[in-house]
């Protein structure tokens, strides 16, 4: 729901002493490795090298508190994500942010539309999906999405 999402950011405010980490204009929130299905991509170190290179700012959402996280989604401009339940951070995203998604071969046969429409939607977010395949997204096609011209 779009004004929970909008009441938990204003909320930040309400705790000044915490120390919000530094905000990056990107960022890629990445996961931890999944042991129960291939849900990372074989090659996400190369991607996530590529990224780093580029000044995102790398973050695992499994390593940070909700305060942190919701802090810097909220500041990222661009922001780069693996397909799955993470997607639901994308509800602190800025209005109109460009988001990369980035799909394993366990998730080809969910819709994006179907789970994240609203999200999408309610943010004005401008997203590509970039779907693997062999569980390999081409190097050059993150590139390019960072480069702005794949979108």
């Amino acid at each position: 729901e779009p004004r929970v999402a909008q009441a938990a950011l204003e909320s930040i405010s309400v705790w000044p002493s915490r120390d919000a980490p530094e905000p990056s204009g990107s960022l890629f929130l990445t996961r931890g490795t999944a042991t129960a299905l291939p849900r990372n991509l074989s090659n996400q170190a190369e991607i996530e090298g590529i990224l780093k290179h580029a000044r995102f700012h790398v973050v695992n959402p499994e390593l940070i508190d909700f305060f942190e996280l919701m802090s810097v989604v909220s500041q990222s401009s661009s922001i780069v994500i693996t397909w799955g339940s993470a997607l639901t951070n994308l509800a602190y995203a800025p209005m109109g942010a460009r988001v990369c998604i980035l799909q394993s071969d366990s998730y080809q046969e969910e819709s994006f539309e179907i789970l994240f429409s609203r999200i999408v939607h309610s943010r004005n977010l401008q997203v590509t999906v970039l779907a693997s395949e062999g569980n390999i997204v081409g190097l050059d096609r993150v590139a390019s999405w960072v480069s702005g011209a794949g979108d």
